[in-house]
């Protein structure tokens, strides 16, 4: 497993992962036409490949891109963890998220990181450290609202050793 910096060529990639993630691991907690709109399209538009370009983290397994996260310094946000189905619960994700608080702390060290959760990705938030059990409203530049929890998590040294 590798995990680096993502680059433009990537955007189609994360553009596929993300939306098969949305499809098969949000399904049964967002309504299927949420969901529809949510990943409307077949290719990443520029604005957001410039997003992958600027935040956007890959976790390689021989040399496919299976998840991703993105980093937001400027906010201390971690936004966009996506895990392909197929490489659900083999760590991907914990993988991801410790890289990139490993890299907010570098940026700013014990300073909180935030993250709006889906309803179903809130548990795995929780297993890692970040607290939040309001359900708020994200709203997508897309057009639509979906349900989140607005989590957060107090960065120290020791949490991004392990």
């Amino acid at each position: 497993m590798i995990i680096r910096k993502a680059i433009s060529l990537d955007a189609q990639a994360v553009f596929d992962i993300r939306n098969v993630s949305i499809q098969v691991l949000c399904k049964g907690f967002y309504p299927d036409d949420l969901l529809a709109a949510w990943t409307d399209g077949d290719s990443p538009t520029e604005g957001f490949t410039n997003f992958v370009e600027q935040y956007i983290y890959v976790v390689e397994i021989d040399g496919a891109i299976v998840a991703c996260g993105a980093l937001d310094t400027t906010n201390n946000q971690i936004d966009a963890i996506f895990v392909d189905p197929q490489h659900k619960n083999k760590g991907l994700g914990t993988a991801i998220v410790k890289h990139l608080e490993a890299i907010a702390l570098t940026e700013g060290a014990d300073v909180p990181l935030y993250l709006e959760a889906t309803l179903n990705a809130a548990p795995f938030y929780r297993k890692l450290g970040f607290v939040g059990e309001t359900v708020s409203q994200y709203h997508s530049p897309r057009g639509f609202s979906l349900d989140c929890i607005k989590m957060k998590k107090a960065l120290l040294h020791s949490n991004a050793n392990g």
